[in-house]
């Protein structure tokens, strides 16, 4: 068993901004397969909850997609329920809109985590760079594959061996 726990915030967090082109303003982050390249979202800021995992899947340094049964929650944090089985869904690339709407700064991942195997179910995400409270961010990209190192999250815990 590897114990591993990382900093995740609520998926609610994250939502459809009223100037996105597409999905319903004030909806939460979803899957990468369900949002549009263009959806523009807005951080309202939130605090990073610890959660902790047994990874008994694939890699006990990748958090991977598709293999709920490798990764089954020890304690949620009270986003996720213990003993749900998650993955890493998918990942969500944005960059930062500055006040006039354009693009700036780098491309940030968003990794989406879903719950039992339903890629619709996202309880939560983590991020590879934080993102700003108040800010505005567009898709610009995606991948369906949300396999991510433990390490590429902003803060992480490494493992634990029990």
């Amino acid at each position: 068993m590897v114990a591993r726990t990382l900093q995740v915030i609520d998926n609610e967090f994250l939502t459809v901004d009223s100037s996105s082109p597409t999905l319903t303003a004030g909806s939460a982050i979803i899957n990468n397969s369900d949002t549009p390249d263009g959806t523009i979202f807005t951080y309202a800021g939130g605090p990073m909850v610890d959660v902790t995992l047994d990874d008994t899947g694939g890699s006990a340094d990748v958090f991977e997609d598709d293999d709920t049964a490798g990764h089954v929650i020890t304690d949620g944090g009270g986003l996720v329920a213990n003993g749900n089985g998650v993955e890493a869904e998918s990942n969500i690339y944005v960059r930062a809109l500055d006040d006039t709407g354009n693009e700036t700064g780098p491309t940030i991942t968003v990794t989406v985590f879903s719950q039992n195997g339903v890629f619709q179910d996202i309880w939560g995400f983590a991020t590879d760079i934080p993102l700003a409270p108040g800010t505005s961010y567009v898709k610009t990209s995606g991948s369906n594959l949300g396999n991510a190192d433990y390490k590429s999250f902003v803060t992480c815990f490494g493992p634990t061996t029990s």
